[in-house]
């Protein structure tokens, strides 16, 4: 029955390019187009489709939880250039404005409960998966994605006031 998922997945492209682009407005048609192209191949070869009640719910959750990894990942990669200064290198003035980004995250951060504040350091900024921390720390899946909503929401809040 991997035929069908073939099937789905040749006959719908298209349809669920449009899905990905539309559903995750920072990602461009290149990103989707791979994003489909990836998770078409992941799912082509490691799964079962007899075992999948509706492959189409199936294939858009796959989809879904691939660009948000994508997006995450892009996020990750600007914080990092921002704290390193890629996007503020050159005059003194650049200087200053990347110093005083990094001393606002560190106190940004700071603000954080410790627990909230690791979850979020290792997740975002290390790019540590969630088992992967779970299995460090011993703590469910569920209270880590818990402790990194309440520090973005709280980072959201704090970073908010900072650009205006």
């Amino acid at each position: 029955m991997s035929s069908t998922l073939a099937e789905i997945f040749a006959g719908s492209f298209n349809k669920f390019k449009n899905y990905v682009r539309k559903s995750f407005s920072s990602l461009n048609e290149y990103d989707a187009e791979d994003i489909v192209q990836q998770t078409a191949m992941k799912l082509l070869g490691n799964v079962e489709s007899d075992t999948i009640a509706s492959l189409t719910s199936y294939i858009y959750a796959a989809l879904r939880n691939s660009a948000m990894n994508m997006v995450k990942k892009q996020r990750r990669e600007r914080l990092s250039d921002k704290m390193e200064g890629k996007e503020c290198e050159g005059s003194a003035e650049d200087e200053a404005v990347r110093e005083e980004l990094k001393r606002h995250m560190e106190a940004a951060l700071a603000m954080l409960d410790e627990k909230s504040c690791f979850v979020f350091v290792e997740t975002e900024i290390n790019g540590k998966s969630y088992k992967a921390l779970s299995e460090q720390t011993g703590e469910p899946i569920g209270t880590l994605l818990s402790r990194k909503s309440r520090a973005m929401k709280k980072l959201n809040i704090i970073l908010d006031e900072y650009e205006n």
